[in-house]
Order: C-alpha cells, then structure tokens, then sequence
C-alpha cells in the first residue's frame, strides 16, 4: 500500500529570545487638575432608532462542496530501455464538482455540469545525476507547458503553472513519482504510476473539499 499523496510532514520551529530586564523609569509627580464641570443638557427622545449594517451584505461559504481533482497522463523515458536520461509527455487535469463525472450520456444519474477545470499540460526534461531522493531510480528537472485550456477556473492549489520548472522522480519499488516539493529539498509522493517498458502512466485521483461561495 502507497503512502497517503501528497501528505507534507510539518515543519515546527521554536524561537526564543531573551531581552533584558526592563528599567522602571522613576515615578513622575503630575499636577492634579480639578475636575471639570459639565453643562446639563436634558435629553430628548426624538423617534425610534435601529441600528442598520452598512457594510454591504456578507458572502454565505459553504464549507461542504468538493470537487474531485483527476490528473493522469503517459510519460516516456528514453533512452530505451535505459539508463535513463530524457522524460516526455502529457498530463490532462479535469476537475469535476461535487465529485460527480459527466460522461456524457442522458440519464437521469449522470446530471453534473461540465468539468470547471480541463486542461493540458506537456513535459519535458532531462535527468539530473545530483539530487537528495534516497530513494528515486532516477531524478529529472523537467518544464511544464499548457497545450489546451484555461487554468484559471482550477482550485487545485498545487496546479502546475505554464513554464513552471520542477524536480521530480521516479521510484519503481512503490511505482511513485516523487516531487521535490518547490525545492525544498523534501521529496512527496506525487503521482502513482503504472511502467510498461518505457512507458510510465501517471495518475492522481483525490476529491477536497472547497468553499463556495453562494447568494444568501
């Protein structure tokens, strides 16, 4: 069983500085003014007040919508049948609402709206023999390009961006590719992965949950 994707370890730091023992400055005698004598002003009830929320009205969130994210996509490691040096291929993103796929057909089960989120990226990238994965077959730096669609409607925060370039590898004992995660030298499992010779077919299937914003 593959470790849970995409599962951060958390960072805690502790700072603490000591500073020196605050000085007391030496007490300060102030003139003591009398108090002062207010007019009397008799108050009169001129109607009935209410108080009213200026502020415009507040967005309703709906911290139970999902959206179920499916990244897959067939890589090609070349040369053949290795060592390793060069990776190629695609990677389709479709983000469905409410975790329920649009296949297409009419039928009263299958009434999702069209996946907010379609797209297409390319890879491209060579090996790089210096890198910290213990436990990789091989490391590559490789570019990401969008071929087709529009990511802005996406909601998956780790989204690859157009020209982004990241460090990835591949690990054929738990058939994972692993993500240095930003460079950050912490490696995460990133996508599970099939190998046919030289052919690696990837994929993520996770449904998270979002807010959404409705009228109220």
């Amino acid at each position: 069983m593959h470790p849970p994707l995409r599962s951060t370890p958390a960072l805690l730091v502790l700072l603490s500085c000591a500073e020196p023992e605050a000085v007391a400055p030496p007490a300060t005698t102030l003139p003591t003014d009398p108090t002062p004598t207010l007019p009397s002003i008799p108050l009169e009830d001129t109607g009935t007040w209410a108080p009213a929320d200026t502020g415009g009205t507040a967005t309703n969130l709906d911290p139970s919508a999902t959206v179920q994210i499916i990244q897959e996509g067939f890589w090609t490691l070349s040369p053949d049948n290795g060592p390793y040096e060069q990776i190629s291929g695609t990677l389709r993103i479709d983000e469905w609402p409410d975790g329920v796929i649009d296949t297409g057909t009419d039928t009263a089960v299958d009434t999702a709206e069209p996946p907010r989120c379609e797209v297409t990226f390319s890879i491209e990238g060579a090996d790089q023999p210096n890198h910290s994965c213990p436990d990789c077959d091989v490391v590559f730096n490789i570019t990401w390009t969008l071929v087709e669609g529009d990511p802005g409607p996406c909601r998956d925060p780790d989204l690859p961006l157009d020209g982004a370039e990241w460090r990835i590898g591949y690990v054929s004992a738990t058939n994972t590719i692993k993500f240095d995660y930003y460079h950050s030298g912490v490696w995460v499992d990133w996508y599970e992965t099939e190998q046919n010779n030289d052919t690696l077919h990837v994929i993520y299937d996770t449904t998270k949950a979002v807010a959404e914003e409705e009228d109220p």
